[in-house]
């Protein structure tokens, strides 16, 4: 719909200059569409662009192929032609989406063969999960939804991070100072940790050096680092585990409207 609307107004407007904008205003007060054709045609003419606008609005007004689809015609500061749509013709066009076979193979015209990333949660595995994990994760699945609906080739990525130095700086602080046994140690201990190592590292400097050497060291398989490192591994993987068995029934529910979208 976007698309032969487009055509039809660039179209009329094309008897003035063939490279104009038309977009959607950011203000509705401002109408559907708005274009720049004024102010193109001012810079190259030197002239007022309010004055040519208002020129072609009067001529705009009498082109009979808009008749049915703009209701009114308006001229806005600096030089904008803003074009305001006809109530019935914006009915008719939503009208197509009970035609969903028909409604997403025009939509897929638009695409052109482009690709888009979506990056999703991406949670950091050494903290603790929340509510604005949810949020991004189902942002990032409209988004996705939206983009393979009008034909755009989409690659969702929901990226663990961070594996790094921060496991170096858990590990380092878990081996000076917990308090208990390494299997009852939780999320929360290991946070508590986590926030007292850069608390001491501010005066010790020599701590971040210590932190890298150990992460250097749980790469390699150190088997006393490995055994010190598991809660600081293990804890986070299973709160994510739990998050997601909490998530379960909102991911089948996206996976099943990824399904519809695509099919």
């Amino acid at each position: 719909m976007q698309t032969d609307l487009f055509s039809q107004i660039n179209s009329s407007l094309s008897v003035f200059a063939t490279d104009s904008l038309l977009n959607h205003p950011p203000d509705p007060k401002f109408g559907h569409l708005s274009s720049n054709i004024a102010m193109i045609l001012a810079k190259k003419e030197k002239k007022n662009p309010m004055d040519i606008a208002s020129n072609i609005k009067k001529k705009l007004d009498k082109d009979l192929s808009l008749k049915d689809i703009v209701e009114k015609i308006e001229v806005a500061k600096p030089g904008f032609v803003n074009f305001y749509l006809k109530t019935d013709f914006l009915i008719k066009q939503s009208e197509l989406l009970n035609y969903q076979v028909d409604f997403k193979k025009n939509l897929r015209r638009h695409a052109h063969g482009k690709t888009v990333v979506i990056d999703y949660s991406a949670p950091n595995i050494a903290k603790p999960f929340g509510i604005g994990h949810l949020r991004s994760t189902n942002i990032g699945q409209a988004i996705y939804n939206t983009y393979k609906a009008i034909g755009w080739t989409c690659i969702g990525d929901n990226h663990l991070g961070d594996w790094g130095t921060q496991f170096g700086k858990l590990i380092v602080a878990v081996q000076k100072w917990s308090k208990k046994p390494l299997e009852k140690l939780s999320i929360a201990d290991l946070e508590k940790l986590y926030v007292k190592f850069h608390t001491q590292a501010k005066n010790d400097p020599n701590l971040i050096k210590l932190a890298r050497s150990t992460f250097k060291k749980l790469e390699q398989a150190d088997p006393v680092i490995l055994k010190c490192g598991r809660p600081a591994l293990i804890s986070p993987l299973s709160n994510l585990i739990k998050f997601m068995i909490f998530l379960m029934p909102i991911l089948i529910m996206l996976m099943a409207n990824h399904f519809i979208y695509q099919n």
